[in-house]
């Protein structure tokens, strides 16, 4: 195993937390909108601030810088879509109540190899985001050709089909951890 063959994503204990993060997110939350997906460039600049360790982490072990909020890595027969469901941890009662970033998930979708299967890699499972990001995740993530979905956070162990806004395409989603 090579550093290239390992992938880490952050989770919600990857956040340097602090009550001016907290007042970020809020602004951030009272703000968003999954059409628009936008979130605003100072308040990424100083969520990312807050993410030194990870980084840090992310460069120690992968032996490269992490490539973005969320990434694709091409293989030679699938794509690892790597997804940072926590960008907005920082607060308390998060769970049902965290974002992706429509417009970085936009972003994402203009990497990826659309012609090979994707395997997703987050912190979080669908059911810790808002209900309009789980419907804007899913539809995409099928969009993109991914049939699995890797992710913990729950410390329990789930199998099921995220089938829930489109039903042509099944989405395996395994939760442990």
């Amino acid at each position: 195993l090579t550093p290239n063959d390992v992938y880490i994503v952050p989770g919600n204990h990857d956040m340097e937390r602090c009550t001016p993060l907290t007042a970020v997110i809020n602004d951030v939350l009272n703000q968003y909108s999954t059409p628009n997906g936008q979130i605003d460039h100072d308040a990424l600049d100083y969520i990312s601030g807050r993410r030194d360790a990870f980084k840090r982490l992310y460069r120690e072990v992968c032996g490269r810088d992490e490539p973005g909020w969320h990434y694709c890595e091409t293989r030679d027969d699938f794509n690892i879509i790597c997804l940072n469901t926590a960008i907005l941890c920082g607060q308390d009662a998060e769970d049902g109540n965290l974002i992706v970033g429509s417009a970085l998930l936009n972003q994402l979708a203009e990497t990826v190899d659309k012609s090979k299967p994707s395997i997703v890699l987050a912190h979080h499972d669908f059911d810790s985001l808002r209900l309009e990001e789980q419907q804007k995740l899913e539809i995409t993530l099928k969009e993109l050709g991914a049939t699995l979905y890797l992710c913990g956070h729950k410390h329990a162990a789930l199998c099921r089909l995220q089938n829930t806004y489109r039903t042509d395409k099944d989405l395996r989603v395994f939760l442990c951890g």
